[in-house]
């Protein structure tokens, strides 16, 4: 199966479909099946890049829009009945004579040039698309084709905060590519996109690994090194979030942990001015051999990306290797005899397959020493750990460390397998330095996953959707089935449907306690809140409230248990100065201004100083008595500026939108209005 790789930037400007040509052109350089895909349909073009390699007439040559245009018309088409000879584009580029006689490079035009492109284009309603024409399951359809047929999916998405920069970023890939350059506004814009991209693939109800996010700074100016030096150390200050969905991290230990800031080195695109005018592949034109040249860069992150962001440590220690495996087909591990390059792990040794004797004796030699050192290692560990079947243990231990080298830690479901895998070879007390670094691993990714998971439960609490039979349709299906909560739990609680304005929640980065054995798992954490849980209902306190919980899962990530202990008021002081603030939508719910709405409530929610909630106003329109908005907006009371000023700056970093202030009277204080608009408006005053 193929993978699907988004290109996405935030602000135009940035050199995001040139390197996505150049990535795809060298990947089937290499031999790679590789499809192309212009799904930047507002600026299309990515066909330009490839002008002396297409030999066919793309004139009257279909596209993207002309295939979803299709499916509005048929509700029952399906990927495998579009006739794609006639509307892939061939594109007949060199290959590399040592690794490959042909490649397979075919693009995906945004859609034909002719008189109707562009009414098609804006007739093309995602939300209309997805309601009313299952569009949903269309791209899905059309996903899992194209991965059956490529080795490589590229797709060039539009920028910034679009409906189509949202399908392409969420539903589509497996890995997102984010190119920003060196301003606040694209690389806030940036990490905003990259967190709410992964929060949003893990509602999807499709099946997903989780969603692997490489950052690629551009137009890096060499001659400017004391600058280029200050912005690289604001990226890797700011990217630890985005890294750690593909890099391990073992900050503790420095001969295994892996530095961003010197992958962010080797992935930077170089400003080259003469690659700044038309579209141009330097890969082929300048070569990839120049460490200071574009194809030297594009070389590295299309090797990255046949690795699928796999084997990092061996790219920062030796990146010629790292490239010429990716080259060649090798994993970055492969044939590694002696010590693993994955998180420094030892590999235990293969017995040879082959037939001559030498090599059997050679295989079998191996293995004795593997042995033979273990048993040291646990001597020197401690004599009283040696056990009687030492042979057998010594076994089962190498066959689990290669459980480990082979599993994908992405994975969820194979990191459950391995916990599993543990217990049942008795190994859960080794104390060897191999065997404890996976145990840290195993730990660390199961907590990170209870981490990002356990909120979603307070939500569907909070918007009244709560059903315990929905938890999830992806690899960790079984999270959170709170069908097994204990009766003096959450559920069985009197009243628990007629709660008014929860607002109850998993307090940021509270799991303070996690550790788990045979049977499963055991979770503390503080949820904090405006409700009060007790066996009479939930009672509503006027101050917010934080609450230890104590949650016991069974070994399949299911609730056995949830336990409240006792309750800590937040204090008078902090709930005075919490600002409210109303976050209003006005107008026409698209998409676009719904991810708006949702990115600025996020950042209100996020800050300490303010206490947001979302309304939409749609019936107050045209009245005598109103006032006109007409304009994204803040209005606040007269003794409130600073805080609409700090609201106004907030957004503006986040969102790169700019909101006008406006001092209104006879208004509650502590309280401050967003107004998100859409169309112009008039608006009956609340």
């Amino acid at each position: 199966m193929g993978t699907i790789i988004t290109f996405y930037s935030y602000k135009g400007g940035v050199g995001r479909s040139m390197a996505l040509a150049n990535t795809g052109a060298l990947l089937a350089s290499w031999g790679k099946k590789v499809l192309l895909i212009d799904w930047d349909l507002e600026a299309p073009g990515l066909e330009n890049y490839f002008k002396e390699y297409i030999k066919s007439d793309l004139a009257k040559r279909e596209g993207l829009i002309n295939v979803l245009s299709k499916r509005k018309e048929r509700s029952d088409l399906k990927a495998s009945q579009i006739e794609w000879n006639k509307i892939l584009v061939n594109i007949a580029i060199p290959v590399e004579s040592t690794l490959s006689t042909s490649a397979r490079l075919d693009l995906l035009m945004a859609g034909q040039k002719d008189s109707s492109y562009i009414q098609n284009v804006r007739q093309l309603d995602y939300d209309k698309f997805y309601d009313e024409h299952q569009g949903g399951e269309f791209l899905e359809n059309l996903r899992e084709y194209w991965i059956s047929q490529y080795d490589f999916v590229l797709i060039d998405s539009r920028t910034g905060l679009t409906d189509s920069s949202g399908v392409c970023s969420i539903q589509m890939p497996d890995i997102l590519v984010m190119l920003f350059t060196a301003t606040d506004q694209g690389f806030q814009g940036t990490l905003e996109v990259a967190k709410r991209a992964v929060a949003a693939q893990r509602k999807l109800i499709y099946d997903r690994f989780k969603l692997k996010l490489l950052p690629v700074p551009t137009r890096f100016d060499s001659t400017e090194f004391k600058l280029q030096q200050e912005w690289l150390t604001r990226f890797n200050d700011g990217l630890k979030d985005v890294y750690s969905t593909w890099v391990p991290d073992y900050p503790q230990d420095a001969n295994i942990n892996i530095s961003h800031r010197e992958l962010l080195d080797l992935t930077k695109l170089p400003y080259i001015p003469y690659f700044s005018y038309g579209e141009k592949l330097p890969v082929f034109e300048h070569g990839t051999k120049d460490p200071q040249g574009l194809g030297y860069a594009y070389e590295t992150i299309s090797a990255l990306l046949t690795h699928k962001l796999e084997g990092a440590k061996m790219l920062v220690e030796s990146r010629g290797e790292f490239v010429k495996r990716a080259k060649e087909g090798r994993q970055p591990y492969e044939e590694d005899t002696s010590v693993s390059q994955k998180e420094n792990l030892p590999q235990p040794e293969q017995f040879s397959k082959s037939k001559r004797g030498i090599l059997v004796g050679v295989g079998l030699l191996s293995l004795f020493v593997v042995i033979i050192v273990w048993l040291t290692q646990k001597k020197s560990s401690s004599d009283s750990e040696l056990r009687n079947d030492s042979l057998i243990y010594a076994l089962q231990a190498s066959e689990f460390l290669n459980e480990f080298q082979n599993a994908d830690t992405s994975n969820v479901v194979q990191i459950l397998d391995l916990k599993k895998s543990l217990f049942a070879k008795t190994l859960q007390s080794d104390t060897s330095l191999a065997i404890q670094k996976v145990q840290n691993s195993i730990r660390r990714i199961l907590k990170n996953e209870i981490e990002f998971n356990l909120p979603i439960l307070y939500q569907d609490i909070a918007q009244r959707t709560f059903d315990p039979k929905k938890y999830y349709a992806d690899t960790i299906k079984n999270f959170i089935s709170t069908q097994n909560i204990a009766l003096s739990a959450l559920v069985s609680m009197p009243g628990y449907f007629d709660v008014k304005e929860y607002n109850n929640t998993i307090e940021s980065d509270s799991i303070i306690f996690f550790d788990y054995d045979s049977t499963g798992y055991t979770v503390r954490y503080i949820e904090t809140g405006n409700y009060i849980p007790s066996e009479n209902g939930y009672i509503k306190s006027a101050d917010r409230i934080r609450v230890p919980v104590i949650v016991n899962l069974n070994d399949d990530f299911k609730i056995e248990s949830l336990r409240y202990e006792q309750v800590e008021k937040t204090g008078i002081e902090e709930t005075k100065h919490r600002i409210r603030v109303d976050v209003f939508t006005i107008g026409e719910l698209s998409k676009l201004h719904m991810f708006l709405t949702e990115s600025i409530y996020e950042q209100l929610q996020n800050s300490p100083l303010y206490l947001p909630r979302k309304r939409v106003l749609t019936d107050a329109i045209n009245n005598q008595d109103g006032y006109k908005i007409s304009q994204n907006q803040i209005r606040y009371n007269k003794g409130e500026e600073k805080y609409a000023s700090e609201i106004a700056l907030l957004i503006t970093k986040s969102t790169g939108q700019k909101f006008m202030l406006h001092p209104v009277v006879n208004i509650t204080q502590d309280y401050i209005s967003v107004f998100i608009v859409d169309n112009a408006i008039n608006v009956k005053r609340k």
